[in-house]
């Protein structure tokens, strides 16, 4: 695990904030602490019983703590989930939006009229390597925006 730690650590994007990231950190903390204990076991010898108030309990009916427990870690990564989820439907969306854009672009330079004009050529040469920039810049996007789903998978599998 902590190899890992490191691998994300050098393969977060420069261009991605931080918090766009699981937090491998925590989970690692969490499940450290679990290690620790025994985990979905009622704690017996407390003789303390409320009729009014029962201690709250999750899905399993288990009772819930607050220090490093099953419920606080899936908690977590659920969480977790959810903000790299959120945040990846983000960049997809504008990464959709800037290659519909340039596909009209595209669709433009074969409605360039072709003169015999030297001014024409220069600036349908312009507009081409304008698009080619922009169809790279793309790619660019979509392989950052991949290594990026790719090692926050990897992340909540090896948490799990």
């Amino acid at each position: 695990m902590v190899e890992f730690g490191r691998r994300l650590a050098e393969n977060r994007a420069p261009e991605y904030p931080p918090d766009a990231y699981m937090d491998y950190d925590r989970l690692k903390e969490i499940i450290e602490v679990m290690k620790g204990k025994k985990l979905a076991r009622i704690d017996s010898t407390t003789r303390e019983v409320s009729l009014s108030a029962p201690p709250p309990t999750n899905a399993v009916g288990r009772q819930l703590t607050s220090d490093g427990s099953e419920e606080d870690f899936y908690s977590c990564i659920d969480a977790q989930l959810v903000t790299v989820e959120a945040f990846t439907l983000q960049k997809v969306t504008e990464l959709r939006a800037n290659i519909a854009s340039l596909e009209k672009e595209v669709a433009n330079l074969g409605s360039i009229d072709h003169d015999d004009d030297d001014d024409d050529d220069d600036d349908e040469e312009e507009v081409v390597e304008r698009v080619r920039e922009k169809a790279d810049d793309a790619a660019k996007d979509f392989l950052i925006l991949e290594k990026y789903v790719n090692i926050n998978f990897m992340g909540e599998c090896l948490s799990v």
